[in-house]
């Protein structure tokens, strides 16, 4: 137990770094998008936020039913790694998709704004809901249907995953987007999945 409690403890902390390292890269590539930092952010944190949530409880819900969480959570992990890797791409594509509607309906500014953030929320919305469920499903995968072992481990799981997060913020705004670059970070990121390697 003590060998597979380690190693999924490293993926809670894995997985908190490349969300984190995924929202920053996200709001850098939206920027090329709205032009605006502030926009960015904010339909970023929405949709990641969101997605969290969504994903918690949808997958969450799954999980306890799921004969094998562990393959659950590999294959949310190789889902989200290969998102990441076409993310440039699939946000090029509705940046695109606004510009036709947006000409097309001939949306006002507040109607554009809101049309450029509806678009990229509802593509960020798929990767950081499958984010959100890997929190409750590796937590299943680890602790079972034992409540004793869950209350034990989960505010400790937690806390790995938060301070995953720290770093790859850190590691993303200092290091990984300021000397990689935008465009090959995804592949640098989701770790715990073997869509990138």
């Amino acid at each position: 137990m003590r060998s597979r409690a380690l190693g999924y403890s490293a993926l809670f902390f894995l997985s908190g770094a490349t969300g984190l390292v995924y929202e920053l890269l996200w709001v850098r590539l939206l920027y090329q998008s709205f032009g605006s930092t502030i926009q960015s952010v904010t339909t970023v944190v929405a949709a990641y936020m969101g997605g969290l949530g969504l994903g918690a409880w949808l997958l969450g819900r799954r999980a306890d039913r799921h004969p094998r969480p562990a393959a659950l959570y590999g294959r949310l992990e190789i889902a989200i790694g290969v998102f990441g890797i076409v993310s440039p791409a699939v946000l090029g594509l509705a940046r695109h998709a606004y510009v036709g509607a947006a000409a097309a309906l001939g949306a006002g500014s507040l109607g554009s704004l809101a049309l450029r953030f509806g678009l990229a929320a509802l593509v960020l919305l798929v990767p950081t809901t499958l984010m959100g469920g890997t929190l409750p499903v590796l937590t299943r995968a680890l602790t079972g249907t034992d409540r004793a072992a869950l209350k034990r481990w989960l505010g400790r799981l937690y806390a790995l995953n938060t301070l995953g997060a720290v770093v790859g913020a850190a590691l993303a705004g200092f290091v990984l987007i300021e000397h990689v670059g935008i465009r090959a970070p995804p592949c640098s990121t989701r770790s715990p999945g073997p869509a990138c390697w």
